[in-house]
């Protein structure tokens, strides 16, 4: 009985795909196969997306180095699912299907070793946002979230937030170039003021002005745990940052990068 299949640099391509697809949606004794470099796109892609949400034994896949993006985010699907010694997990720059978020979120909410999460360029909305954020509420042992460059609004930041409230694992949270604007850093404020082990904090380039830094400026003195903000290429002007200067008088443990 065959458990590993080898097919690396051939040109298998989407008809051939296709076929390995449907081969996939019945076996259930190989538990590895290679299909890098061999010029597969996006028909191909979802052709393998099926087969693999549906097979549960395939537990190794290498699918790099083809035309579709989304092969990248098959291949950590996988590894998600069966990879018990993965502690991070990055898809960067890959634009994330719906029908691959649920599957993902879905091992994300299994996967008990994850740590930390980034997610950086994947055109992230508000919505799929909610997804990852719900498979992630019993998951107790994620300390870092990045999900910088995406299209996450101030309801993303307000969901982020309710997050953290129930969550004082969290160590680390980056959203850079997002759009959260001053109600997103209202929301995240209010859920920090009373956090514990939050240390890291990145918010650069995301719309926030005077106001935004108004807010923060009363969780520094609040929050005696928060280490790092960043708040680099926002609208911030003389009276945000001197509210932030004054705040940080009595609060000397943290490091502000504007």
């Amino acid at each position: 009985v065959i458990k590993k299949l080898y097919l690396s640099n051939n040109q298998i391509g989407d008809e051939g795909a296709k076929i390995i697809a449907s081969f996939l949606q019945s076996n259930t004794t190989l538990t590895m196969i290679t299909l890098d470099q061999n010029e597969i796109g996006s028909d191909g892609e979802h052709f393998l997306i099926d087969a693999f949400i549906n097979n549960t034994t395939l537990k190794t896949l290498d699918i790099a180095g083809n035309k579709s993006n989304g092969c990248t985010i098959l291949e950590c699907l996988v590894h998600l699912r069966f990879n018990t010694g993965m502690t991070r997990l990055t898809i960067l720059g890959r634009k994330i299907e719906e029908k691959i978020v649920h599957q993902l979120a879905n091992a994300l909410s299994k996967n008990t070793c994850i740590t930390s999460l980034d997610l950086i360029g994947n055109q992230i909305n508000d919505q799929i946002l909610q997804y990852f954020i719900n498979a992630l509420r019993n998951h107790k042992i994620i300390t870092s979230l990045s999900f910088n460059n995406n299209q996450i609004s101030y309801q993303g930041a307000q969901c982020l937030a309710d997050f953290l409230k129930t969550r004082q694992e969290m160590a680390s949270l980056s959203l850079d170039n997002n759009q959260i604007t001053d109600q997103g850093v209202h929301y995240l404020v209010d859920a920090l003021k009373t956090h514990q082990k939050m240390t890291s904090l990145s918010l650069d380039n995301n719309q926030i002005t005077d106001q935004g830094a108004e807010y923060l400026s009363e969780m520094i003195k609040n929050n005696r745990t928060l280490k790092i903000l960043s708040l680099r290429s926002n609208k911030i002007r003389r009276r945000g940052g001197q509210l932030i200067a004054d705040s940080l008088i009595d609060n000397t443990v943290y490091t502000v990068n504007s």
